[in-house]
């Protein structure tokens, strides 16, 4: 990998019509909904798309590509994370690691947003994804712990309170799952849902009910307890299993050190008032951001007036 790069003007034209296809794949994609709706909640992206836009792809140059390729590709480009048991020889990592620089929106032509932070992917799929996204805790903040543990009470697996509302109950949605995402300054609690066109407006509603109701939640011990627990053992398959690079490599970004048996204790401090806490500071509709795959602005806009 760190060998000077080698790029054949023939493989740039072959791979070309490759990264277009791509990039029409990735428009309807759930991944691309997390893309929009993080740039939607914070006001601007940071770096570029990693497929980059259709208008780049088709009229980057080979020379272009080539001195991108053994600039990025440089020693003092990289930073190497290796876990196991390894020789020492084969650990030498870079330490450098570059600013990121601001890129431009990630709002392809054709997006349609309403108001800020409401944004539209149109489409006419016979199903619509729709991802809710609030602001929360940064990675380093104490209380990113208790943000996870309501992450994982209101939208992870079949007794969280979304899934309960939406599919058990109302069988209103194809897929409900939630979580929490943490960058450095910042993060996000998120609430993921495919519903069928025909009760996208029923769906939604019920959505935005559910997530109203999660401050109200009486919690008992046993409740948080169970969602600690269950964070806990994420993080203890997360360490033996290739993920633990990825989480040694985002702390060591962070300048910070990533212990199993101290990040097990932090969740296991959390209580319900601080669960309770983190609903009322973060899951209000007024911060709120909405990516929504596969309608227009109309059906935007009415949406956008069922939360007043």
């Amino acid at each position: 990998m760190l060998e000077p790069v080698r790029i054949r003007k023939a493989d740039v034209e072959v791979e070309r019509p490759v990264i277009l296809d791509e990039l029409m794949r990735r428009r309807y994609s759930a991944q691309q909904a997390f893309l929009i709706v993080e740039e939607a909640l914070f006001g601007g992206g940071y770096g570029q798309p990693v497929l980059g836009k259709e208008t780049t792809v088709r009229e980057m140059t080979y020379r272009e590509i080539k001195t991108w390729a053994e600039r990025a590709t440089a020693a003092d480009s990289v930073r190497v994370v290796v876990s196991g048991n390894v020789e020492e020889a084969t650990m030498a990592g870079i330490e450098q690691f570059g600013d990121l620089e601001r890129g431009e929106p990630l709002y392809d032509e054709g997006y349609v947003e309403v108001a800020p932070r409401f944004v539209a992917i149109p489409g006419n799929s016979p199903r619509v994804r729709l991802l809710l996204a609030f602001p929360g805790p940064g990675m380093n903040r104490e209380d990113r712990y208790a943000s996870e543990v309501l992450a994982y009470l209101s939208g992870a697996g079949l007794r969280s309170r979304i899934f309960q509302d939406l599919r058990q109950k109302s069988g209103l949605a194809y897929e409900v799952f939630g979580g929490s995402l943490h960058y450095e300054h910042a993060g996000i609690l998120f609430f993921n849902v495919e519903l069928a066109r025909e009760r996208l407006f029923d769906g939604f509603r019920a959505l935005i009910d559910s997530v109203r109701s999660i401050a109200g939640l009486r919690l008992s011990s046993e409740d948080t307890k169970r969602a600690v627990e269950g964070l806990v053992m994420n993080l203890l398959q997360q360490t033996e299993a290739a993920q633990v690079s990825r989480k040694l490599g985002m702390n060591w970004l962070l300048d910070v050190l990533f212990f199993p048996s101290r990040e097990a204790m932090r969740y296991r401090r959390v209580t319900p008032a601080d669960v309770r806490g983190i609903a009322d500071k973060y899951l209000k509709t007024e911060t709120m951001a909405m990516a929504v795959v596969g309608v227009g602005a109309k059906e935007l806009t009415k949406m956008m007036e069922a939360i007043q």
